[in-house]
């Protein structure tokens, strides 16, 4: 089983006419994504978010509600739901913030989720910038090594929701070293100043797989000693919002389905890299994180 927890928003697209902005609403939160993706491929998995008693976390729950999760829990806070302002540039997608509710997570939730050995918790990186979401973080790492549960992290660095940026290199370094299954993109890295090699071997814990997505360049896993590697298919993006959850989600289901992730053959690896890039792909043909 896997249990997605972090932030659940609305992804706002806006459209300026002549004398309007027209906006279009979408639910959205990368661990959310992944919780919705896995969900759709008929992988089991549960969820848990948070958002605010009005109507834009009414529209997230009732959306929610609408996949086939083995649990959701959505807590209703005081604070206003979370809503991330989407711009579309040739169908590459940036994002301003406006934070809320999505960061205000109890670790005793995660007790009401049914986690056994070998199962996976993937978390969120929206959180990290906020105090009380480190604190839910290190508490979530601490009730992951509990259970024996496997810990899941999308760096999904979101450097510009930090004051001084030394600060988010040393957040997310430290982070990595208690990671199991680790997803970066090449902006990641970049931003990082490393590469993939250097996080690997320098910063993660010997038993430890990080997978790097390189959008049209496809992707890579790093298990060990061994580096395996394949390519994307050429496609016409619409929006690529949502592409990044669309292929960990599909590792990770791949990965809970398998009695040992660390003993996969080289062919399996490529396998899964491959069926990873063709979710990605696909999400990138539609406008929104999810297809409607």
């Amino acid at each position: 089983m896997i249990l997605s927890v972090g932030e659940i928003l609305l992804d706002v697209y806006a459209k300026e006419n002549p004398s309007s902005i027209d906006m279009k609403g979408r639910i959205g939160g990368a661990p959310f994504n992944v919780a919705a993706n896995i969900a759709s491929n008929g992988g089991d998995v549960s969820f848990y978010g948070a958002v605010g008693k009005d109507e834009f976390g009414s529209f997230l729950e009732k959306e929610a509600r609408a996949y086939p999760f083995q649990k959701l829990l959505i807590d209703e806070t005081e604070y206003p739901t979370s809503l991330a302002l989407v711009s579309l540039n040739n169908g590459e997608r940036s994002f301003s913030f406006l934070r809320g509710a999505d960061y205000h997570l109890s670790p005793k939730r995660l007790e009401d989720f049914s986690l056994n050995a070998g199962d996976i918790i993937h978390i969120g990186s929206l959180m990290l910038n906020e105090e009380e979401g480190g604190i839910f973080f290190v508490r979530t790492n601490g009730f992951a090594k509990m259970k024996g549960v496997y810990l899941s992290f999308d760096m999904n660095l979101r450097s510009g929701l930090f004051e001084d940026q030394e600060e988010a290199r040393g957040v997310y370094e430290s982070i990595c070293s208690c990671i199991d299954f680790l997803k970066a993109s090449e902006e990641d890295l970049e931003f990082l100043g490393m590469s993939a090699e250097e996080l690997k071997n320098h910063y993660m814990k010997e038993k430890s797989i990080l997978f790097v997505s390189r959008s049209s360049n496809g992707s890579d896993v790093y298990i060990g000693n061994e580096h395996y590697s394949v390519p994307s298919k050429k496609i016409d993006v619409v929006d690529s919002t949502g592409a990044g959850d669309a292929f960990f989600a599909r590792i990770l289901m791949e990965l809970d389905q398998c009695l040992d992730p660390f003993s996969l053959s080289a062919q399996k690896w490529k396998e899964v890299l491959m069926k990873a890039n063709e979710d990605g792909a696909e999400a990138c043909l539609h406008e929104g994180a999810l297809k409607q």
